[in-house]
């Protein structure tokens, strides 16, 4: 993982922000790539006057939002349908009876709000498989959308600021 995390780097000096928000566009669709550590060191450049900290954050925002939406599509597309044959299909009704995926889906109705808000910052490893899962219950995209966007402003403000705040900290106590 610390090979990859150090071409990120690699490529966020050399690009700058083009890198920045194919990255995070990437890893907001599912690939497990260490984005919040990433956005860590991009907050840390911005406090060096690498980059410019509020075109970081609207850049890794909507590259979130960007690569979420991806998500949500590919399950409303083809997650959707694929669970449905699960629910019809003879074979898998002895692993997941269609009594099961009905309530998964009505307490997807109730509760999804809270899983994508919260997945998007505090249990962000999960973003992409709940973005999956969101578009595979059929979750109404206002919804997904409004959570979604909730959740990824402080997914990216976070470890931007905190990588600034400490920057700025580590200049001023001499350890930078």
């Amino acid at each position: 993982m610390s090979n990859l995390l150090s071409t990120l780097l690699i490529f966020l000096q050399d690009y700058g922000y083009p890198s920045l928000w194919i990255s995070v566009f990437v890893a907001a669709i599912g690939v497990p790539l260490p984005i919040s550590l990433v956005l860590l060191a991009a907050g840390a450049f911005a406090a060096m006057s690498d980059f410019n900290i509020v075109l970081l954050f609207i850049l890794s925002f909507s590259a979130l939002v960007c690569g979420d939406n991806i998500g949500y599509l590919i399950g409303r597309r083809w997650g959707s349908k694929a669970l449905n044959w699960v629910e019809d299909s003879k074979k898998w009704k002895r692993l997941i009876s269609a009594g099961t995926i009905g309530r998964s889906r009505d307490y997807f109705q109730k509760r999804g709000w809270w899983a994508i808000f919260l997945s998007r910052f505090l249990f962000s490893a999960f973003g992409g498989v709940i973005n999956l899962l969101s578009g595979s219950e059929l979750y109404p995209y206002r919804y997904f959308l409004l959570s979604d966007i909730s959740g990824e402003a402080l997914g990216a403000l976070i470890p931007l600021l905190l990588g600034y705040i400490l920057e700025q900290a580590g200049k001023q106590w001499g350890m930078c």
